[in-house]
């Protein structure tokens, strides 16, 4: 909580100080040099890989997020799909912001794999949707995890890469989170 705080009071100086040559994100804070990048520089299939997978993982964990605050009968399934929801509508925007920046497609089309994984779980209700969804939480957080850790060693675009470093943080909390099965670390 003092980190999130600190950064929050670092990224307001910095802010202060830029007078405008930077752009603010929402997320936890953090700041990007917008004026310097140019549509598709230095865009690698790494960075583009990685894209498509945080959108298309942000707009699962939205889905999912909304099954849980219906179908959960816990407590904690139902707070924990609406923090799914919070945050991870949030990283989907700032992906959208990052990606007119640089013309990327941006598309709310789910893989067939993704559609299957929420039918799958819609189809599911009780004790075992929320045992499922934690599953769920724990192994999809931790996979994305590993992705994030390869973009932000491999990655060549600035604004993709940072945004990898930006979401790194709190997809390790979301995980520690569903693990420990909390809703407040």
């Amino acid at each position: 909580m003092k980190t999130l705080i600190a950064t929050g009071v670092l990224a307001a100086l910095t802010l202060t100080l830029a007078a405008g040559q930077v752009k603010v994100t929402r997320r936890l804070g953090t700041t990007e040099t917008m004026n310097k990048v140019r549509p598709g520089m230095g865009i690698n299939s790494q960075d583009r890989a990685f894209f498509k997978l945080a959108l298309e993982t942000n707009l699962v964990e939205i889905k999912l997020g909304e099954l849980a605050q219906k179908k959960g009968t816990q407590t904690w399934t139902r707070e924990f799909g609406r923090i799914m929801v919070r945050e991870h509508t949030g990283a989907f925007n700032e992906e959208v912001v990052i990606a007119e920046k640089l013309r990327l497609p941006v598309s709310k089309n789910l893989s067939s794999a993704s559609q299957n994984m929420i039918g799958r779980l819609s189809r599911m209700s009780g004790q075992s949707f929320d045992r499922e969804f934690r599953m769920m939480m724990v192994n999809g957080h931790n996979m994305f995890l590993g992705k994030i850790e390869k973009e932000v060693k491999s990655g060549n675009n600035s604004l993709i890469r940072n945004h990898a470093i930006t979401l790194g943080p709190v997809v390790r909390l979301h995980a520690k989170m569903a693990e420990r099965k909390v809703t407040k670390i």
